[in-house]
């Protein structure tokens, strides 16, 4: 029993021991200078607040979108997408952020994420409309729309 257990633990650091040797000191010490992630600039991502109602925006293809509405999903309201093309599509994420954690019932912050890296082309204008309701009633109490103008990565 004893020398299975030796034996386990023999194996086990032998299968450590492996990606040291294969990888050298640069992989375990998280070095990535050779790769080509490190390389990419970082785009910051297009923010669209309530001010942004019927506005356009420009966006480069693989910029992040980001939609923040205010609202307060305790009274049975909440921001949906009413509308939008096919090639933009719906958000990848969505959530909401209380602005007052200790206080029940307060309102908070509605956040809606679009990414404009496809691989189909989103080059083109492209419009959303959001609605603002209860999920049982027909009849929405605000309405917010806007245009995204995704242009090519490498246009001016």
């Amino acid at each position: 029993m004893l020398t299975r257990i030796v034996s386990a633990h023999v194996l086990f650091a032998a299968m450590l021991a492996v990606p040291a040797v294969v990888c050298g000191t640069g992989c375990l010490a998280g070095d990535d200078t050779g790769s080509s992630a490190s390389n990419v600039k970082e785009v910051e991502p297009v923010v669209i607040g309530e001010d942004g109602d019927g506005k356009t925006f420009r966006v480069v293809e693989g910029q992040q979108v980001i939609l923040r509405l205010p609202g307060n999903p305790t009274t049975g309201y909440e921001w949906t997408v009413a509308s939008t093309d096919r090639t933009f599509g719906y958000p990848v994420e969505s959530t909401y952020a209380p602005t007052n954690k200790k206080k029940v019932g307060s309102g908070g912050t509605f956040e809606f994420v679009w990414e404009t890296e496809s691989p189909l082309s989103m080059v083109g204008t492209h419009t959303v409309t959001m609605q603002y309701k209860r999920s049982w009633e027909t009849e929405a109490v605000e309405t917010f729309s806007f245009k995204v103008k995704v242009v090519a990565a490498d246009e001016p």
